[in-house]
């Protein structure tokens, strides 16, 4: 099985090493300012004028505004709305600094017959009556554009058209485009058949992976996978060309409580693909955080259905992301949500009538963390990662790494006399300590306390790190040649 994991690891380990020779020298979008959140209307506004729809209500979008912006919420990626509505949401978000994109599937769509794409009709259906007021209303917080959620892959070269076509106007200069595209488990219909009712994830052992042996077994099973996700990113990344892209891997099921060798599998694999070809193009690699569980309430609740992740959980999956080179986050989902039927679906950050859940408490202390490494890690580019148990030893920072729990993500260059390595611990729950060897004496290591903020030294004139993950399932140091 180490045969299996080196081999798919060292594929990964070269897309990583690629992914430092940019193909535009445009800058990457900076996302260290906040998450993304994902706002979700249906239940709370079911109707014109429904009593709990904050969409509606200027009093109400700025409770919620208020609410997600103290769990870390900055980039507001606002649903399906009217303009009246949009409005709304600009006013409550403009005046609490934060930033807002629109949803434009509905209206991509509706300008688009057989697939073809008329940026004449969408132009006058709904940049001028719509999107053009809202920017010279809001010039600072409206931010950018979400063309559409999951695009599958026949969809992606209109989107490029679509993306094109709002660029296309001098107001909308300097604007963002936000991506979000299936994980790395989705089947062939997510894939490539646009609305299918058969997407889904694929079962574990689908893509290589025994849960009774808990063990990867086929490597030609889990290579296909790979390549596939792939070619999906690829496809989305060249046709359309976004300025953030994001993922939606959720990896807090009973399954995988149960099988950890897939989720080991499917996280590493999706952070490493998406990192790496976005990082190559200067393209800020975005995760969604798993700020959804299933509805108490909810009809047929199986085994891939979300638990409650708290903030220990999402520390730990944010950990992952910034080891394979991961820049900032999202939330899934504001509100609650129903399914098809009307029937409760998922408990979101906020109840339908806009009161604050657990759930956000548990946003708030992951961001209480991950904002303090995104912000550290703004000027240092990242380089590798480094995880024994996907058979990658050692990096240009890390010498030896002693356990298969262990890995980290190395970031800056080390003959600019100071670097950044970020360590995780592979397991969700345990503490783990060790000693890390280094390629090269360093004269001051500090480590952040990410409770105090502070940076504390511990280390001098060494080449060694003591690690000890236990609360935190990850840890920053900073590695320096000078005092």
């Amino acid at each position: 099985m180490i045969r299996i994991f080196a081999n798919l690891a060292f594929a990964l380990l070269i897309l990583t090493l690629a992914a430092y020779s940019p193909a535009t020298k445009a800058q990457m979008t900076d996302v260290s300012g906040g998450s993304f959140v994902f706002l979700s209307a249906a239940k709370s506004c079911p109707y014109a004028g429904a009593p709990n729809c904050y969409l509606d209500d200027p009093v109400g979008a700025v409770a919620v505004v208020t609410a997600l912006r103290q769990a870390g919420g900055f980039f507001f990626l606002l649903p399906s709305a009217s303009s009246a509505q949009m409005s709304v949401m600009g006013s409550a978000i403009s005046a609490q600094g934060g930033k807002f994109l629109t949803y434009e599937e509905w209206a991509w769509k509706a300008a688009s017959t057989s697939g073809q794409f008329n940026c004449d009709q969408y132009t006058s259906n709904r940049i001028i009556p719509d999107l053009l007021p809202l920017k010279a209303a809001y010039p600072d917080a409206f931010y950018g554009f979400q063309l559409a959620d999951e695009p599958a892959t026949p969809e992606h070269q209109s989107l490029g058209k679509l993306k094109a076509c709002l660029m296309s106007q001098p107001a909308f200069a300097g604007m963002k485009v936000f991506l979000n595209l299936v994980p790395v488990n989705a089947n062939d219909a997510a894939l490539n058949i646009p609305g299918s009712a058969q997407a889904d994830a694929m079962q574990p052992s689908e893509y290589g992976v025994d849960c009774t042996s808990n063990a990867l077994v086929s490597r030609d099973l889990a290579t296909s996978m790979v390549n596939k996700y792939t070619t999906y990113v690829l496809s989305a990344l060249d046709n359309i060309a976004p300025d953030v892209l994001a993922f939606d891997l959720y990896p807090f099921t009973a399954q995988f409580d149960g099988c950890s060798a897939a989720r080991d599998l499917v996280m590493s694999e999706n952070m490493s693909i998406i990192s790496s070809q976005a990082l190559r193009r200067n393209i800020a690699p975005v995760a969604y955080l798993q700020n959804v569980r299933a509805s108490p309430l909810a009809a047929n609740p199986g085994p891939t259905s979300y638990e409650y992740a708290n903030f220990y959980h999402l520390r730990w999956f944010s950990s992952w992301h910034f080891v394979f080179g991961g820049r900032g986050f999202a939330n899934f989902v504001s509100h609650d949500v129903d399914d098809k039927a009307g029937s409760p679906q998922f408990e979101g950050l906020l109840t339908s009538d806009n009161k604050p859940r657990d759930l956000l408490s548990d946003q708030q202390s992951t961001y209480g963390m991950t904002s303090q490494v995104e912000i550290a890690l703004t000027h240092y580019p990242f380089q590798q990662f480094v995880a024994p148990f996907l058979g990658v030893p050692t990096g240009s920072i890390v010498g030896w790494m002693p356990s298969n729990d262990l890995m980290a993500g190395e970031y800056g260059d080390a003959s600019s006399g100071q670097v950044m390595l970020f360590v995780a611990r592979r397991p969700t729950d345990s503490t783990v300590a060790a000693t890390l060897g280094l390629n090269q004496w360093w004269v001051k290591i500090e480590q952040l306390n990410f409770t105090t903020g502070v940076w504390e030294v511990v280390g001098r004139s060494t080449n060694a790190i003591n690690v000890n993950l236990g609360s935190f399932p990850g840890a920053l140091f900073r590695l320096s040649s000078q005092p």
